[in-house]
């Protein structure tokens, strides 16, 4: 006679006569697992009366059931014969809950969890009821008190809220076999919360700072734009906005990525829309329900950059993401301007790059305890390059920081997966951009560029591009990682500036905005790779030159270019009204051919402020020992205006 025991994990062997032996694989979520002979039922509230074994029939454990598929008495060879592994005494009958999971309850209402548990041959001694938020990292427990064999535990409805709820059950007999429901994970409560619902506010702002990246963390009733952002009014351009991602935004810069929602849109889970506003503003959910947190919400891609959002209403690491390539992606928040998220937070949206595959599966798994454990950090490290030089635009407005010329053994000289693709932009936006569209990809720009390290040279072209016109400060960090032996100049064509990186790290520019492109070039090599590249740009003056300075008049800093037709030695000094020297900037430098520029910024040497007013900057050029230029003296004037 068989002997019946379920142990906490349900083992479940099956043996065919003279075959290999099987095992029944149960999902926590229901389902099916099958094979030419068996198939098995894990079920949640359906309880199915009486249990028993009978020759040629269907055989059924409540609760969580096997169905034999075939005859056969069992005992012979005509089918297949079914083992549990006995531990002593007889065990419970697997559990069976009323209500259904899963179902819906009203927000912020007392939840009862009540089972039917029934023994084969000893008696229940106990049951408890484990539950948690969504979002929480472990289980409280409660006994769960016995009417006859329905056995009840109570959820304090200050339990019951946005975040839905989970439970599992697991009960003793008096000869301690253990059942536990469901075998593995838990039960999903997905709660209804009532309009206005969750509720968000949203400062407004006409400048970079207002553009937000929004979404919803539950499954709407009503999802339309016209409900969510009811608080706004009619649509109307002058005063708010709202935007989605083009599917082909690789093809356009700036705001031509994006379709402007006039007429309206859906909030649906896991999506995420820009938005911009004049005035303060609140976004409300009306009535919602949650999302069920058992299983991973997954959400297909298209190739390239997507907005995404987290569809739970609490917290999401970043090492719960994944793609289906089983990859955990960089996450990007938009603060003015983007930066790596460590997690998905409700009402945020986020960037999430697919890359160039079809039907790319973004999971988000909402399990905060016992996770994966997958690194949480990018995929791509900027410590693991062998150098690399950081490149930051910084303006009044906006900023974008996170830009990398690199080398590593790893890379290819076109491109590889060290290439870090750049985010779309917005607004007043401020973007450095490396653009390859000789590399067939999604992607048309990239904010790291990784190349094999170069033995002679190698250069690096970008592009700063910004939505208005602006003055952008470029900063350079990392050049000492570079071989001593290589020089590491900028080229700016357009003003026909070199600029040596080791001696002045930090360079302006003035950005004509509406998207235009201001090219730039990073050389790094040795000095005859530079002067090949130099004298192929023809950007060498005729003679000496001396620019008016930028801004003029200025008020607090100001910068000064000029250009050299050789090797020289510079000095550049700021003098007063009275002729006396205030500031020196470049003192007896030996600097190579092309365009400098420094910077003043209204100090004198002594670390004084200096006063309102005019001032002289003179340039002293003398030519280094062993060619027949001649030394040059040049003065301009300029105002300082406080």
């Amino acid at each position: 006679m068989y002997k019946f025991v379920l142990l906490s994990f349900l083992l479940l062997s099956f043996v065919l006569p003279a075959q290999s032996q099987y095992r029944a694989i149960q999902s926590s979520a229901g389902g099916f697992a099958s094979s030419a002979s068996y198939s098995t039922r894990a079920t949640v509230g359906e309880p199915v009366e009486g249990f028993a074994l009978t020759s040629g029939q269907d055989t059924v454990i409540t609760g969580f059931y096997l169905v034999i598929q075939g005859g056969g008495d069992g005992m012979d060879n005509q089918g297949p014969r079914i083992f549990f592994v006995e531990i002593g005494g007889q065990p419970i009958t697997p559990l069976s809950e009323l209500p259904p999971s899963p179902f819906v309850q009203p927000e912020n209402n007392e939840l009862a969890i009540a089972t039917q548990i029934t023994d084969a041959g000893s008696n229940v001694a106990e049951a408890t009821l484990f539950f948690r938020q969504g979002g929480m990292p472990s289980f409280s427990q409660q006994p769960m008190n016995a009417a006859g064999d329905v056995y009840t535990g109570t959820i304090n409805a200050s339990m019951v809220g946005s975040q839905g709820l989970e439970y599992y059950i697991v009960a003793q007999d008096t000869e301690n076999n253990a059942s536990r429901s469901p075998i593995a994970g838990a039960h999903d409560v997905r709660v209804r919360i009532e309009a206005p619902g969750l509720e968000q506010s949203f400062s407004g702002d006409t400048t970079l700072t207002g553009y937000r990246l929004i979404a919803v963390p539950m499954e709407l009733t009503n999802a339309a734009s016209s409900n969510v952002l009811s608080d706004l009014g009619n649509y109307d351009d002058r005063f708010w906005r709202l935007w989605r991602l083009k599917d082909n935004y690789a093809e356009f810069e700036g705001e031509e990525q994006y379709q402007e929602l006039r007429s309206g849109t859906s909030f649906n889970p896991g999506d995420a829309f820009w938005l911009i506003s004049r005035a303060n503003w609140m976004l409300q959910t009306g009535q919602a329900t949650s999302i069920s947190t058992t299983e991973p919400f997954t959400k297909t891609l298209n190739p390239g950059w997507n907005f995404v959002s987290s569809p739970f209403d609490f917290s999401i690491p970043v090492q719960n993401v994944t793609l289906s390539s089983g990859t955990t992606p960089e996450v990007k928040v938009y603060q003015q301007g983007w930066q790596n998220s460590n997690s998905l937070n409700p009402f945020v949206g986020y960037a999430v790059d697919a890359g160039e595959t079809d039907n790319v599966v973004l999971s988000i798994d909402p399990s905060i305890g016992g996770t994966s454990g997958k690194n949480s950090e990018p995929v791509v490290e900027i410590n693991a390059f062998t150098w690399g030089i950081q490149i930051s635009a910084e303006s009044n407005v906006a900023s974008d920081l996170n830009n990398f010329i690199a080398v590593s053994n790893q890379a290819s000289t076109g491109w590889d997966e060290l290439d870090r693709p750049e985010p779309p932009v917005i607004g007043d936006f401020v973007s450095v951009s490396f653009p390859h569209k000789d590399w067939g990809k999604v992607h048309r720009r990239y904010e790291v560029d990784v190349r094999p390290i170069p033995s002679y040279g190698d250069q690096w072209q970008f592009d700063v591009i910004t939505g208005t016109p602006q003055v952008v400060q470029l900063s350079f960090a990392g050049l000492e990682d570079v071989p001593p032996t290589f020089s590491v100049q900028l080229i700016d064509e357009f003003n026909k500036s070199i600029i040596d990186l080791r001696d002045q790290s930090t360079y302006t520019i003035r950005s004509a905005g509406a998207g235009q492109v201001y090219p730039l070039t990073v050389n790094i090599g040795e000095s005859g790779y530079i002067e090949e590249q130099v004298e192929s740009k023809n950007l060498l003056p005729d003679s000496p030159t001396l620019d008016q300075n930028y801004p003029n008049p200025f008020n607090p800093t100001t910068s000064i270019r000029y250009g050299l037709t050789g090797p020289s030695v510079v000095t550049l000094e700021i003098y007063n009204s009275l002729g006396q020297v205030v500031s020196t900037l470049v003192n007896g430098v030996s600097q190579d051919a092309g365009y400098h520029s420094a910077t003043w910024d209204a100090f004198a040497d002594d670390g004084s402020a200096v006063s309102s007013g005019l001032y002289l900057y003179r340039l002293s050029v003398s030519p280094q020992s062993g060619t027949s230029a001649q030394s040059t003296v040049l003065t301009r004037k300029m105002m300082l205006i406080k």
